[in-house]
């Protein structure tokens, strides 16, 4: 149910950038221009098709060239250029849309305005938000926290600001809300293609809205087509262009058309596999089709869905398996009957013992008994065990692959198990032939050469590595580490060093412990309690001479000498800095520490937030959260307030980029665009 009350300045609202319509006024530039970055400038510019910079790469940020035009940035501001690198509007925006029919939204002094190609002012600006809907030349805008519509070709406003929320649901109609309520407003003259009374309404496909009037529910196409008018207890999507609808506690089910495919007596409509679906009448299942057949009869007292043209099904109390013909394939005889994750294999269980029956099978026949199965592992000979002992069976067959007995067994991967004799270890192939002796202590899959598999061993307290024709390296190391690359990092009495594939050293085996979080490379090292950098080289690009070395993002490392702090690059250069700490590099910027206060600097380390916050994240989107005076929220580049500190603390994935705000026990979701919605009531 669509429940959520949002307001401009809390409804998510995914700022569209469009591109030209049929109306377009701008012709293209007479040579094909391409952003282009300079690494040694760190500026975009364009280039022509063959790399050759037409305009100069004087730019923090550009996007592509439409028809003549594009839009630029320098520093947090924006603008327009032509072709000739001309300035058509200054950059003195915040933010810009791409032009469509010859008109331009700019964002200035956190208010939306439209321009026309020359700058000239076609809509004041004084809107909090906009909506581009695409495709059209109409634009919802937001002020005083109401919406209302505007025609961007004939700058004005069509439908008045009166909604509380929009949601473009279609290029001829939008969703709005106002106060309680909901309604569906079309983009011609505003009308209403649903009346401003809905007490819910969510998208239930693509093309169909679900919507609730007066406590009852219908569905309307956004074309404007009423498909059923509101008279249900509930709707839910069965399958496409078919609906489950409920009413009096009775199921029935209608097509995209309200047309009533099956008729409202059955007290459960279960989910559509292989055409049929179960239905529940009195406490007893059957079967119907998408046209609305009862083909199975009710009759049984539980059922699975049809899978490749089986289910199993109960009856007098015990399970059995039946067509789609209702003829029964496995006799009823067993306590449970379930179908593995790829609905490949039945589990038959009786009595605390199994069988297994492959799914699509014609012919059942009782089979070997077993104590335990696994059915679910990933490939289609499975593991069986049978008086303690693993086998394994193959499911195309229905039998054993081969009668070796194991003691322990893991699923085959890549055709490979590792396997356990007379308590060692051995990798066998799905032949059941050892390609590695069943003689080692313990055994890893190392993932090594992708030709061939490969595996870490262990005999005698030290690894060795082998793959299924012959021994890679003997069993030399306390501990081996995969890095990437055909290196490893490895543990030798005691000390830690680098070797390649062919077991060569890289620099020395001498370090007290050798980093394996990312980056691999370089690793940080200790020795004798001071930590320095390694490259894959082996060699030491950084002297173990700092108390601690941490990866701060952007290939970059933060150092502490005692309580001096140094950033050090990938490739070994030093910055010595006056700062207590750094956060975590993003957007070629960081936050530092300087006297319990922080603040942001860049990618030159020039401090361009001053030191005054008591928390800060980093920079995504040109957002970061920021904590003052012990409330949090979200601020620019320009350090100014996009979400206000109102909220008690935050937390930010470096993965994802995402940014929660936490208030009351409740999470808040922060959009690229600043906006915040609620993602977690906390209760």
């Amino acid at each position: 149910m669509l429940k959520k009350k949002l307001s401009c300045l809390s409804l998510v609202l995914i700022l569209l950038t469009t591109l030209a319509s049929q109306a377009q006024l701008i012709q293209p530039c007479p040579d094909e221009l391409v952003p282009r970055y300079n690494k040694d400038k760190r500026m975009w510019g364009y280039s022509d098709l063959f790399g050759i910079m037409v305009l100069e790469p004087i730019y923090t940020k550009v996007s592509p060239f439409k028809g003549s035009l594009a839009v630029v940035q320098k520093g947090d501001l924006s603008g327009v250029i032509n072709c000739d690198g001309m300035v058509i509007l200054p950059l003195q925006y915040e933010k810009l849309t791409d032009f469509r029919n010859g008109k331009i939204w700019a964002e200035k002094n956190d208010l939306w305005g439209l321009l026309d190609e020359k700058g000239r002012i076609v809509l004041a600006s004084q809107y909090t938000d906009i909506n581009p809907i695409l495709n059209t030349e109409l634009t919802w805008v937001c002020k005083d926290k109401k919406w209302g519509l505007v025609d961007e070709v004939k700058g004005k406003i069509l439908c008045p600001l009166q909604y509380d929320m929009v949601q473009v649901i279609s290029a001829n109609a939008t969703l709005v809300k106002s106060g309680e309520f909901y309604g569906v407003a079309n983009h011609v003259n505003c009308n209403y293609l649903l009346p401003l009374n809905l007490q819910h309404v969510k998208r239930l496909t693509q093309h169909e809205l679900l919507f609730e009037q007066n406590n009852k529910w219908g569905i309307f196409h956004i074309s404007g087509k009423m498909v059923s008018e509101p008279q249900y207890d509930s709707i839910g999507l069965s399958m496409p262009n078919l609906f489950i609808v409920k009413k009096q506690n009775k199921y029935g089910l209608v097509d995209q058309n309200g047309l009533a495919k099956l008729p409202l007596e059955y007290d459960g409509i279960g989910a559509f596999n292989s055409g049929y679906a179960p239905v529940n009448q009195k406490g007893l299942y059957g079967y119907t089709t998408r046209f609305g057949k009862v083909y199975i009869p009710v009759m049984y007292e539980a059922v699975t869905a049809f899978n490749g043209g089986q289910a199993a099904v109960q009856q007098d109390g015990k399970w059995g398996i039946i067509d789609i013909k209702n003829q029964a394939i496995v006799p009823f005889e067993f306590d449970k009957i379930e179908i593995n994750d790829k609905n490949t294999l039945w589990t038959l269980s009786k009595g605390g013992k199994f069988q297994l029956f492959p799914a699509g099978a014609k012919q059942f026949t009782d089979a070997q008994v077993y104590e335990k199965v696994f059915p679910n592992d990933s490939t289609a000979i499975v593991r069986v065990v049978r008086d303690g002992y693993y086998y394994f069976y193959n499911s195309l067959t229905n039998h054993l692959a081969f009668n070796t007995a194991f003691e322990e067994a893991e699923p085959l991967y890549g055709g490979f198990s590792i396997v356990k004799q007379l308590n060692k270890y051995g990798v066998i192939n799905d032949q059941g032939v050892a390609v590695v002796p069943v003689q080692y202590d313990q055994i890893m899959v190392a993932g090594g050469n992708i030709q061939q598999k490969e595996w870490f061993v262990k005999k005698d307290g030290l690894w060795g590595y082998r793959n299924e024709s012959k021994v890679i390296w003997p069993e030399t190391f306390d501990w081996i580490y995969p890095s990437g690359s055909g290196l490893y990092k490895v543990k030798k009495e005691g000390k830690f060093g680098v070797i390649n594939y062919n077991m060569q050293t890289l620099g020395e085996i001498v370090y007290d412990n050798i980093s394996m979080k990312v980056p691999e490379w370089p690793a940080v090292v200790t020795k004798s309690k001071k930590q320095g950098l390694l490259d894959s080289d082996g060699k030491l690009i950084v002297p173990t001479k700092y108390d601690s070395i941490v990866y701060c993002g952007a290939a970059q490392f933060k150092a502490f000498s005692g309580k001096a702090l140094s950033l050090i690059k990938q490739n070994a250069e030093v910055t010595k800095t006056k700062w207590q700490n750094v956060g975590y590099w993003n957007e070629s910027t960081i936050a530092f520490e300087v006297k319990d206060k922080w603040g942001f600097a860049n990618s030159s380390l020039e401090e361009i937030i001053p030191a005054q916050y008591d928390a800060l994240g980093f920079f995504y989107k040109g957002l970061a959260p920021a904590t003052l005076n012990g409330k949090t929220g979200i601020v620019n580049k320009s350090g100014k307030w996009v979400v206000q500190p109102d909220y008690s603390s935050f937390t930010q994935d470096v993965l994802s980029k995402q940014t929660v705000l936490i208030k009351d026990g409740k999470k808040y979701a922060v959009s690229e665009r600043g906006k915040v919605m609620l993602v977690e009531s906390g209760n």
